[in-house]
């Protein structure tokens, strides 16, 4: 059976007097955070809940674990990776992972032990993946109630200044390079994928004082955001729009004027403007869709 790989994120862009949370970041900036919980390679967003801007990363994950298994069987969970960024890391957060038979590939959140461990490390003991970045496998150090391989990770910035982090797993059958490369593939694709919900789906735009409004708003946004993903497979295959991104299909292809003909509930027929530059391309997809559909 395939894995799947479940990523998470925050993140709902901050605006004054919205007495929602004060961010961590920013002097005197509120506002409200997204956490997001998306099936990889798919794009498809199993759900999304609303925080306070003040909300840490940690106190996020186990509400996105529970949501998680509303969708799932307890049999599927040894084969579903859970890939988290160093947020998510902490000793607690991973013993609890670990104790409901996950597969885990996350980054500590400790980087004064990630400098500590790095700097044991001999310097022929050091993997070269890149001309700054530099890998190793060290003893894990910590009892997680699992078998667990931490790699220890080292990279040089555009400063020339070292950092490091530590790298827990429990994948067996890939090498510290193929690990390292399964968690860089996170690759920000669910940052963006917000971001383009944000503009695309007016999730900014249309943000509501009210915070069960809020809630509601972003609920209706998940079903809208996978409409979009599913559309690509149902429709977009072979054209022009199969690479376009949610914000791109939004604004673009999904604004096209036309008409639509009924008879009873029946749909019949859809007309769309002659004039428009994708109209062509767009009726050819129109009719892959109602061939797959009906």
């Amino acid at each position: 059976m395939a894995r799947w790989r479940f990523d998470g994120v925050a993140g709902l862009a901050p605006r004054r007097r919205q007495q929602q949370g004060l961010f961590r970041w920013g002097k005197n900036r509120v506002g409200r955070q997204l956490a997001r919980l998306c099936v990889r390679p798919y794009g498809e967003t199993v759900g999304s809940l609303l925080y306070p801007g003040s909300q840490h990363s940690i106190r996020c994950l186990q509400p996105l674990v529970l949501l998680a298994e509303r969708v799932m069987k307890a049999h599927q969970f040894h084969h579903l990776i859970w890939r988290l960024d160093a947020g998510f890391g902490s000793d607690d957060a991973i013993k609890w992972v670990l104790a409901r038979d996950y597969q885990l590939l996350v980054k500590g959140y400790n980087s004064r032990r990630a400098a500590k461990v790095a700097h044991q490390v001999e310097n022929d003991g050091w993997q070269q993946l890149r001309p700054n970045k530099w890998v190793a496998g060290v003893p894990t150090r910590v009892r997680y109630g699992r078998r667990i391989h931490t790699l220890a990770l080292k990279w040089r910035t555009e400063s020339a200044v070292e950092r490091y982090a530590l790298v827990l797993h429990t994948i067996e059958a890939l090498s510290p390079a193929e690990v390292l490369q399964l968690y860089d593939a996170r690759g920000g694709t669910i940052e963006s994928d917000i971001k383009q919900d944000k503009i695309g789906l007016q999730l900014v735009r249309r943000r509501k004082r009210c915070w069960h409004a809020q809630e509601a708003w972003v609920i209706l946004s998940d079903p809208a955001h996978n409409l979009l993903i599913w559309s690509k497979d149902w429709m977009f295959t072979g054209s022009s729009f199969e690479t376009y991104g949610l914000l791109r299909l939004v604004q673009d292809v999904f604004v096209i004027p036309g008409s639509l003909e009924f008879e009873g509930d029946k749909l019949v027929k859809v007309s769309l403007q002659k004039t428009h530059p994708f109209a062509p391309e767009m009726q050819s997809c129109l009719q892959a869709l109602f061939k797959n559909l009906c």
